[in-house]
């Protein structure tokens, strides 16, 4: 199991995610065909919230391309919003993972 941590404060997302699965892909092909949970860290900022939308929509698109471009790529099985700083949402992504690892067991 991956987690993609994301700056949420940051304007395009949508090339930080691009950027990451591809260092991933030069790395080993195997690992963007591997099963991940996607963290939009930071969203205790003022900037992080006021990037909300704009940064769910980039990433829509992101996914929708990659589904379209017929690629061996995994999806993420949940995008969950964290704070690292003050800890919301690492409950939800504890939980995510959680049920990832057991998905994988059967």
């Amino acid at each position: 199991v991956m987690i993609h941590v994301l700056d949420a404060t940051r304007y395009n997302i949508y090339e930080d995610f691009l950027v990451i699965r591809e260092e991933l892909r030069m790395y080993n092909p195997e690992y963007v065909r591997r099963p991940y949970v996607l963290v939009l860290n930071k969203m205790d900022m003022p900037r992080a919230e006021m990037n909300r939308e704009n940064a769910h929509a980039m990433l829509e698109q992101c996914l929708q391309e990659m589904k379209e471009s017929n690629l061996e790529v995994s999806f993420p099985s949940a995008v969950v919003e964290t704070s690292a700083k003050d800890g919301t949402g690492v409950e939800q992504l504890m939980d995510a993972v959680k049920i990832m690892m057991q998905a994988l067991e059967q």
